[in-house]
């Protein structure tokens, strides 16, 4: 490589913000603050088909001890 050749970099992958992630929306249930509109959206529309999946999130992560966001709000 030449002193003015520059390497050429990746970008990585890019994180779809139009497609909701299931980690993301979990991240929304637990009160977290990494989610995007899109996954809010997604997060506040499956309990019409499971209902209590919010308070299941929270009860499998006892770290968040007694703060659990979205799913308080149910």
């Amino acid at each position: 490589m030449t002193a003015d050749a520059s390497p050429q970099q990746d970008p990585g992958p890019r994180i779809d913000t139009s497609v909701p992630h299931a980690a993301r929306i979990w991240n929304y249930w637990l009160g977290g603050k990494d989610s995007y509109p899109v996954d809010r959206e997604a997060g506040d529309e499956h309990p019409t088909i499971f209902p209590g999946i919010a308070e299941l999130a929270c009860a499998s992560f006892p770290a968040v001890d007694g703060y659990c966001g979205v799913a308080r709000k149910s």
